[in-house]
């Protein structure tokens, strides 16, 4: 019914967990059977082969083949059959959310939502890999693949999305944890990825997300440049974004991010020139729609006037400052007047100034920013101003002296 010539093939070695039960035809792992060697009557996913089940005390419980030859893919090939039994017998899957890309926007043709369950098919073909898993969800042939973590290149993505787009099904990947134990892949949390959690499955192809980016590019415009060569590259706007001698334009960075332009910066698909700017535009009337660009046209008029306004208002002002900053570079800045200072306040700031300056003898008379000068009393060690002392000065002594008080009282 369906067919695959795809073989995609890396080193995926390790030891054997999972197998087929002869009797039962149930994929089983190690654990699972009881007896050792060849009474465990399992057999290969991938080759059919008699399998031997090693069981002992040193090392890893593994299957192994009776013949020596190892299936590289025998532990992946066995979870697809795994994966192919869990879809027979569930009714729905949680499907995830299909992207359409707009430009440099991502809009969804369709919410993650639960797919009804249709027949399921699998082949696989010697030394093929990976096996060709398909089921019918909603209605839609899907190609199921088993992401095993690292797995898989974007090359490898690439060719799978190829050969679905091709075949006209979906391709949905499925993320699992690399097979690198016997407990490092869970049956039930492999039903769970499966049957429920979106949050491990991603599209590599969608056939829904292709006609809606079909349905775009065929309403995208690439516009013409009828304008002067001198203008650069320009290109006629539906929406008004500038204008120029009467002409309405827009340049590439104009278009970029511009949710009516399907291309990717430099380039330019226009989607204006019908209206449409979402998928959900193509259910509305082109009347309407048309209706909504004239409606973006005169809102862009006024806001390209607005910004000419805007831009003059800032231009007069701009000259007004770097004319008046011209002329007060002119004329001298008046400083502002120092509030008036009291003789007390005076003589105590006066002497905090200078009682660092009269620890020690000097030649320096000392003065204050008051331009008084202090003195230190040799005989009652207080520093005075000039006016308050008898005597002072002299060779090294030009900050010291007798003040009067002392001068008195000597005298008496």
């Amino acid at each position: 019914m369906y067919q695959s010539a795809i073989s995609i093939k890396h080193s995926n070695r390790s030891h054997l967990y999972w197998g087929i039960d002869k009797a039962t035809g149930e994929v089983v792992g190690i654990d699972d059977v009881s007896s050792r060697g060849l009474n465990c009557n399992c057999k290969c996913a991938a080759c059919g082969g008699d399998f031997i089940a090693r069981k002992g005390e040193k090392n890893k419980h593994h299957f192994a083949h009776q013949s020596n030859y190892e299936c590289v893919y025998a532990n992946e090939i066995a979870l697809y059959l795994y994966v192919k039994k869990v879809l027979s017998a569930c009714l729905q899957v949680e499907l995830p959310e299909i992207p359409v890309k707009i430009g440099t926007r991502t809009e969804l043709a369709k919410e993650k939502h639960p797919a009804p369950m249709g027949e399921v098919f699998y082949a696989c073909e010697p030394e093929q890999y990976p096996p060709l898993l398909v089921a019918e969800l909603d209605g839609q042939p899907t190609r199921i693949i088993l992401a095993f973590e690292k797995y898989y290149s974007i090359e490898d993505f690439l060719v799978l999305k190829a050969e679905a787009k091709e075949k006209g099904w979906d391709c949905l990947a499925i993320s699992l944890s690399r097979i690198t134990g016997k407990k490092s892949i869970n049956p039930e949390l492999i039903r769970h990825s499966v049957t429920g959690y979106t949050q491990e499955k991603r599209w590599i192809h969608s056939a829904r997300a292709e006609r809606w980016e079909q349905r775009l590019k065929e309403a995208a415009v690439v516009p013409d440049q009828p304008f002067p060569r001198s203008w650069g590259v320009a290109y006629p706007c539906p929406i008004h974004r500038q204008e120029r001698e009467g002409k309405f334009y827009a340049r590439p960075v104009d278009c970029d991010g511009c949710p009516y332009n399907l291309a990717v910066y430099p380039g330019v698909k226009c989607l204006a020139v019908k209206g449409i700017r979402s998928l959900r535009d193509f259910k509305v009337p082109e009347e309407e729609r048309m209706v909504a660009i004239e409606k973006l046209q005169k809102e862009n008029d006024e806001r390209r006037i607005l910004i000419a306004q805007e831009r003059e208002r800032r231009e007069k002002l701009n000259s007004f400052k770097r004319l008046n900053t011209y002329y007060s570079n002119q004329r001298p800045v008046p400083q502002p007047a120092k509030p008036a200072i009291s003789f007390e306040e005076k003589i105590r700031l006066g002497k905090l100034e200078i009682a660092a300056k009269m620890e020690k003898p000097s030649d320096e008379p000392v003065f204050d920013q008051f331009n008084v000068r202090w003195l230190k009393c040799t005989c009652c060690g207080e520093i005075k101003s000039s006016d308050e002392m008898s005597s002072y000065g002299g060779r090294n002594s030009a900050n010291m002296g007798v003040c009067r008080d002392c001068s008195r009282n000597r005298n008496k």
